[in-house]
């Protein structure tokens, strides 16, 4: 007689549940965007193969490789402030890893914790002080996306007030910026700081408990100016970095947008790329460049959505050599842990 199998279904917990179904439901929205782009011809894979030649990799390449640089000396003056000195080998791998993860882990933010992991084993650093390295890594690079548009924005100010759907991004654009200065604001300015109304907003927020040790160190970077900007100029020359490999692939592949199309369109992208919606921002970033270059000049959203595409398959290499990275440093940590259990 045969026992009845019985499923223990208990380690799936509200938190879990929560999680798998997000998981699932980015996965799917990426697919359903990938495969409507297809069907509707604005992904061109006749066009896309021009990027297979040893020319375009060797330009992309180059371009984006000189940005995941400048973007990993960012994140070290960050961790220098925790008296982190990551060495410069070191911390680029796990750039290289945590961008494999942010493709292969729905959301865009799975490399970041991967990173953060990895400092912890690799550094004396706490967790909460690694968290908020990354937190301030992520917000510099978006305040330079933001005023790169921004400012690109201004030189067309006619061009995108004569556009209502522009001038609904330039609000938004124009929000989000001060709203991150506010942010930069609060870390330098201990009379605001000290300011007894903020944590009380904060412990009425999710997450209080975690909230308030990220406010609270956010005291250790008050007297660091310097770094805030040392940081934004090298976030605004990576970006710059990548929007060259974008007006480089769009003329590769033979389109013909201009130059302000890209400056504009590009870095909004970017933002909306940032929301964790998608693996890697495949699908969305797409659907968002095909939507704001259409809208600077007609008919040119193919060229939008073709050279996302392209930054992502750039992207993606470098994330498998992150993968390469990745295998190579677990097993060092699995090898150190063994010798240091006691015989």
């Amino acid at each position: 007689m045969c026992t009845p199998i019985s499923l223990d279904l208990t380690f799936m917990t509200k938190e879990k549940f929560k999680s798998l179904t997000a998981l699932i439901l980015k996965v799917a929205l990426s697919a359903s965007l990938i495969l409507w782009l297809i069907q509707s011809g604005k992904i061109n894979f006749t066009i896309l193969s021009k990027i297979l030649d040893v020319q375009f990799f060797l330009v992309g390449l180059s371009l984006i490789g000189i940005s995941l640089i400048l973007g990993t000396e960012r994140w070290r003056q960050f961790l220098k402030i925790q008296d982190c000195e990551l060495p410069r080998g070191l911390a680029l791998k796990l750039t290289l890893v945590g961008l494999f993860f942010n493709y292969v882990m729905p959301g865009g933010v799975g490399g970041d914790l991967v990173k953060g992991y990895y400092i912890t084993k690799f550094s004396h650093t706490k967790r909460t002080g690694t968290v908020m390295t990354i937190i301030l890594d992520r917000l510099i690079g978006l305040l330079a996306i933001l005023l790169i548009s921004l400012g690109a924005m201004l030189l067309n100010f006619n061009r995108v007030m004569s556009e209502p759907k522009l001038k609904i991004i330039l609000i938004l654009v124009t929000s989000l910026t001060l709203a991150l200065l506010g942010f930069w604001l609060l870390i330098f300015s201990r009379r605001l700081y000290n300011w007894s109304y903020i944590p009380r907003i904060i412990q009425k927020l999710p997450k209080s408990h975690l909230l308030m040790k990220i406010y609270h160190s956010l005291g250790s970077y008050s007297e660091l100016k310097n770094v805030f900007f040392s940081t934004l100029m090298i976030s605004t020359l990576a970006q710059l970095f990548v929007l060259a490999f974008y007006i480089y692939a769009g003329y590769h592949m033979g389109f013909q947008a201009s130059i302000p199309t890209y400056l504009l369109a590009v870095p909004i992208s970017f933002v909306v790329q940032a929301i964790p919606i998608s693996p890697g921002g495949i699908g969305v970033g797409q659907a968002a460049t095909f939507f704001l270059f259409n809208i600077l000049e007609p008919d040119s959203g193919l060229a939008g959505a073709s050279t996302t595409t392209a930054h992502q398959f750039i992207g993606f290499i470098f994330g498998l050599l992150g993968a390469i990275f990745y295998i190579i440093l677990s097993h060092h940590i699995k090898t150190k842990a063994m010798k240091e259990i006691p015989s």
